[in-house]
């Protein structure tokens, strides 16, 4: 058990940080093309993400946050008995093959 959390922040302008709750430390990685960064932020809106409430954290969760200026939204997914909404799975897959 280490308590420990990755997030990852993708800015509509394609820049992508990493923050590692042990080390606190955040950097910046390889951008994404701003064109595919609005087609991932169109996707949340279309698929109603701020209209979402979905908090069922498991021993090993996943999570993607909205954040505006009108607030912020975060859906939690893990717990082996309650099915995330697939497009938000879907979402989340394609945004981590980013990371590789």
């Amino acid at each position: 058990m280490s308590g420990a959390s990755d997030t990852y922040v993708l800015l509509e302008n394609g820049q992508l940080f990493h923050t590692n709750s042990l080390t606190n430390e955040t950097g910046e990685l390889k951008s994404i093309a701003k064109a595919k960064a609005k087609e991932y932020f169109k996707r949340m809106h279309d698929i109603t993400f701020s209209e979402m409430e979905f908090d069922h954290p498991g021993n090993r969760y996943y999570f993607l946050e909205d954040c505006t200026a009108d607030g912020q939204n975060r859906i939690v997914w893990g717990a082996v008995d309650k099915e995330a909404p697939a497009q938000c799975k879907i979402l989340y897959k394609e945004l981590t093959a980013h990371l590789k």
